[in-house]
């Protein structure tokens, strides 16, 4: 493997700055000048319905952003003292407001809001508007090829970008703005916290208002006055003072957050102990979470025999039909095997109807998914989402077309086997805690902000309990080598380590994060590593500060 420096920037503000598209200015806003189109009727809607008490649905989804943006909307109708009712799909029925979702709500209500969900519900909607009821749709996924539905009311930034300044919301983004035309400061602020949790779990770009929501949410939840936020911390955390950050969401929250609807398809239970925060309630949940994950490792190992067998190693997207696999994680395994073949996946199990499956598709940088799924939409019964992850559904016999179809499409398609890797910036390992502080002032990062790769010079392995490292993961293939205040973990990086005959000094490539669970320390996550014969005396951390400084004159 090749290292190459990527560019000539020499800074950590400009590399963030390139990263994120942000300048030093906006990546130091704390607030925004918002403008979503339609909101302020919403607004206006819900205001009047609280004058003349109507009685108002909620249909929200069931992952992280659906249950925080059902959270938001509970905060927001119950301070217009309006009566509510949350709605959630079951997987085993489909995504989104179908007409027999519609048929399930109670004839009281006099309206319906989709949230994280609606741009293209034709058929519920319509089924709504039969009954009489108004429709608002509060969503963020692109519209339909067909076009827009029926609805009185229709939020989503992606539909009217033209006249946003900002498209990129999830949809408790958008719930926790329609606090803030509404609720007062303080029920805003607990919105504010659901919505950082879904911007990061639904992998939106941390950009502009994302950015600024996750970073002023982190602040709130790690001194929450949230029961319910502050128990979950605390069983993630412990009874320390809490140190949440982007990473603790994506890997611990928003997994907890999302286990009930994926294993036991009970979205409606995490809202509920959301707005009551009874700590039994919590424990189920952090339990289902560990029963998720051995149910997406046997998955994982099923799909991964499915392409052996099925020979589908060509085949873009690779195509794993799974009976055995639960719909709640098809969407977890379908991004494991991405990540694994750096192949578009496509995962589908059986659905309650006999002869339909369904399933989830995840994508790669190079090809839009859901563009790929307008291409055989003629074969799918429904289907929708992004151009790096969508859900879709399917009668068993046109497997074999939609598989024809995607070989036509991507006959001349390759995967590109990497013999480069780039780097953005080379320091010296005993200067990792110092450039840690400096990555800090522009975090949160992620999606659409990833963090500064590093070329790391004479990482030393020191001893830890007798240990100069340690194997991890259920097959031994992770690695955690422990150094001067600070550790680095390797994923897959085990075999490699063992052919370079454990070697006690190495260069590494990869970014630097901070490990929050027990005593806090710097952390390095691997790329790639090489063993080091000679010794380095350069220091770079010096330059780096300097430059800084001189890119802020």
């Amino acid at each position: 493997m090749i290292w190459s420096k990527r560019d000539e920037l020499d800074s950590i503000k400009q590399v963030v700055s390139r990263n994120s598209g942000m300048t030093e200015e906006e990546l130091m806003k704390t607030e925004w000048d918002t403008q979503i189109m339609h909101l302020y009727d919403v607004a206006d809607y819900l205001r009047n319905a609280s004058d003349t008490k109507k009685k108002i649905a909620v249909f929200a989804d069931y992952d992280c952003d659906g249950i925080c943006s059902a959270v938001i909307m509970h905060v927001i109708l119950k301070s217009l003292q309006i009566d509510f009712k949350i709605y959630f799909p079951k997987r085993g029925i489909g995504y989104g407001l179908q007409k027999r979702y519609i048929d399930m709500i109670d004839e009281k209500y006099d309206a319906v809001i989709t949230i994280d969900n609606g741009i293209s519900a034709f058929e519920g909607i319509d089924a709504a508007k039969a009954r009489g009821m108004d429709v608002i749709v509060i969503d963020h996924h692109l519209q339909s090829p067909e076009g827009l539905p029926n609805a009185d009311i229709i939020v989503d930034p992606h539909v009217f970008k033209e006249k946003e300044n900002f498209e990129d919301w999830c949809g408790a983004g958008l719930g926790y703005e329609l606090s803030k035309l509404i609720c007062d400061e303080k029920r805003q602020k607990v919105c504010l916290q659901f919505a950082a949790f879904a911007t990061v779990a639904d992998v939106v770009p941390l950009r502009f208002n994302n950015r600024t929501i996750v970073k002023n949410g982190l602040e709130l939840i790690n001194n929450s006055s949230v029961n319910s936020i502050h128990l979950l911390i605390n069983e993630i955390t412990g009874l320390g003072k809490p140190n949440v950050d982007e990473t603790t969401i994506g890997f611990k929250i928003g997994p907890i957050i999302n286990a009930m609807g994926r294993v036991e398809d009970d979205a409606e239970y995490v809202y509920r102990y959301f707005t009551s925060g009874n700590p039994e309630m919590l424990q189920h949940m952090v339990d289902n979470n560990e029963v998720r994950k051995e149910l997406v490792i046997q998955a994982v190992e099923r799909a991964q025999n499915i392409v052996v067998e099925e020979c589908l190693f060509s085949d873009v997207p690779k195509i794993i039909y799974d009976p055995k696999t639960i719909e709640g994680i098809v969407g977890v395994v379908a991004g494991r095997l991405t990540e694994t073949y750096k192949s578009p996946v496509i995962c589908l199990t059986d659905s309650e109807t006999p002869g339909v499956i369904k399933g989830s598709a995840r994508s790669t940088e190079d090809i839009n998914i859901k563009e790929a799924l307008d291409k055989v939409s003629d074969h799918l019964l429904h289907y929708g989402g992004h151009a790096g992850a969508a859900g879709l559904s399917l009668k068993i016999d046109e497997l074999d077309n939609i598989r024809d179809c995607f070989f036509s499409i991507f006959e001349d398609f390759e995967v590109q086997e990497k013999d480069e890797i780039f780097y953005d910036l080379e320091i010296n390992a005993e200067e990792i805690p110092d450039t840690l502080s400096l990555l800090k002032a522009y975090a949160p990062f992620g999606e659409g902000n990833r963090p500064p790769v590093f070329k790391i010079n004479n990482f030393k392995c020191l001893p830890r309990n007798g240990k100069l490292f340690q194997i991890l993961g259920d097959d031994g293939k992770a690695l955690k080598l422990f150094g001067n205040g600070c550790i680095a973990i390797g994923f897959d990086a085990v075999e490699k380590f063992n052919s370079l005959n454990m070697p006690k000094t190495l260069d590494i490539i990869g970014v630097i994060s901070e490990n929050n669970y027990g005593k806090p320390e710097a952390q390095i996550e691997i790329s790639d590593f090489k063993k080091v014969t000679e010794i380095k005396n350069q220091s770079e951390l010096t330059k780096l500060c300097i430059n800084d400084i001189l890119s802020g004159l």
